[in-house]
């Protein structure tokens, strides 16, 4: 393993409702970037974080355990806590060590008592967060009634950088650019015109956040003057660091898909 400067390094709090997939998004993490050569499996007690005899037996996460990604020239150690409410203590000791955290969703169940807790945990503790909305590969998957969900329970805080193009890409929206799924590489593609109109209304919930995070953006917003890439990237970052921006991002674990792109951001 290199040797990482602390610039380099991000410790990330994989946390939420028990059973939205936290576990096999770290897996997918871990396979994606190559730490491991084969992808495990909560079903069949051979994913990676849950080693424990009584994790394997239940199925589920019972302890916080740590799995250290390299990716893109940074060190990314991930920790995967429990979702169940036995186990509370476990996300409690994974936050005081985190510097982020991703609150996992599932794309049918939506906004659970665990996405809310683990909401408020973060918030309690001023700690930059994420939303993952997982398993957009499920029937009946729905990220837009997933992330009105969200908004209308945390607030205008929570805004979302990716749209899915039915699960066989996504656009970015940050780039307003659209990205395919490609078992080599993110391949880019034109945004559907069907999905125009909604990229246009997040891309203004977006840019309108971050441009909260400084006074030179905001100038700019009411002046009507269009924010460059690396603007609104720079006023992202900086709304997620004061919690004023939660992003949203949308991700299928098992099959891989939007997991490298996550790990990007």
């Amino acid at each position: 393993m290199k040797s990482y400067s602390t610039k380099q390094i991000r410790n990330v709090g994989m946390i939420g409702h028990g059973g939205e997939g936290k576990t096999t998004l770290v897996e997918a993490m871990l396979f994606t970037s190559g730490a491991i050569g084969r992808m495990g499996s909560v079903d069949a007690g051979t994913a990676t974080t849950d080693y424990d005899p009584e994790e394997t037996k239940r199925q589920i996460s019972i302890g916080a355990a740590l799995a250290p990604v390299e990716w893109n020239g940074h060190k990314i150690n991930v920790i995967d806590a429990p979702g169940y409410f036995d186990f509370e203590g476990e996300v409690q000791s994974t936050l005081s060590v985190a510097d982020a955290a991703i609150i996992v969703v599932g794309a049918v169940s939506g906004v659970t008592v665990g996405a809310e807790k683990a909401f408020k945990l973060c918030k309690d503790r001023d700690l930059p967060r994420a939303f993952a909305v997982n398993r957009m590969d499920t029937e009946n998957a729905n990220f837009e009634k997933v992330f009105e969900a969200l908004r209308e329970q945390f607030g205008p805080s929570v805004v979302p950088l990716q749209l899915p193009i039915k699960f066989a890409g996504y656009v970015d929206i940050a780039a307003h650019e659209g990205v395919e799924f490609d078992p080599k590489q993110n391949k880019i593609v034109p945004i559907p015109e069907n999905l125009e109109t909604e990229v246009d209304h997040y891309r203004s919930i977006l840019v309108e956040t971050a441009a909260e995070s400084s006074e030179e953006l905001m100038e700019k917003f009411f002046e009507g003057e269009e924010f460059s890439l690396e603007e609104l990237t720079a006023g992202i970052r900086a709304g997620i660091l004061t919690g004023s921006l939660t992003p949203v991002f949308c991700t299928a674990a098992a099959p891989q898909l939007g997991v490298s792109r996550l790990m990007d951001s």
